[in-house]
């Protein structure tokens, strides 16, 4: 939580830390950056398959916990790991199109819809078992090095 004092040109963190106008401004363009990409990634997903896929976000999640399991616990370089989760994420989508949503192609938006909904819940629930409820920062990332 980031809370900005009166007459004073700091912002304080939610650790009491002060964060300079740069910090924030570089944390607005992450996160900017962040929705532009999400955005982004619905229309190109939209446009090519015509399938508004709501299982997109559980998608990125995948590929970030598995980026995180590979460094941490598999000794990984940074880059091999984020490579090898984009690899194993594609998979996974290939996968849940092939078994999911090819069979029903045909079917109503609403019923595709729905697929992908449940392809959603049944993605978190599967990474909630796999990796657990707790939050893993990116080893070299400024969360980690608290």
């Amino acid at each position: 939580m980031v809370r900005i004092t009166k007459g004073d040109w700091r912002c304080y963190g939610s650790h009491g830390v002060a964060v300079g106008s740069v910090a924030i401004r570089d944390l607005g363009a992450t996160l900017g950056s962040t929705y532009g990409l999400a955005g982004l990634g619905f229309t190109v997903i939209f446009n090519t398959t015509e399938i508004i896929n709501f299982a997109q976000g559980e998608f990125v999640m995948l590929g970030g916990m598995l980026a995180v399991f590979a460094v941490r616990w598999g000794g990984l370089p940074l880059a091999v790991a984020v490579l090898l989760a984009i690899g194993l994420t594609t998979l996974v989508g290939v996968a849940v199109d092939r078994l999911t949503i090819r069979p029903v192609r045909g079917q109503s938006v609403i019923v595709l819809i729905i697929i992908t909904i449940g392809v959603s819940i049944v993605l978190r629930g599967a990474a909630m078992l796999l990796f657990g409820k707790d939050t893993y920062p990116l080893p070299g990332s400024p969360a980690a090095r608290r």
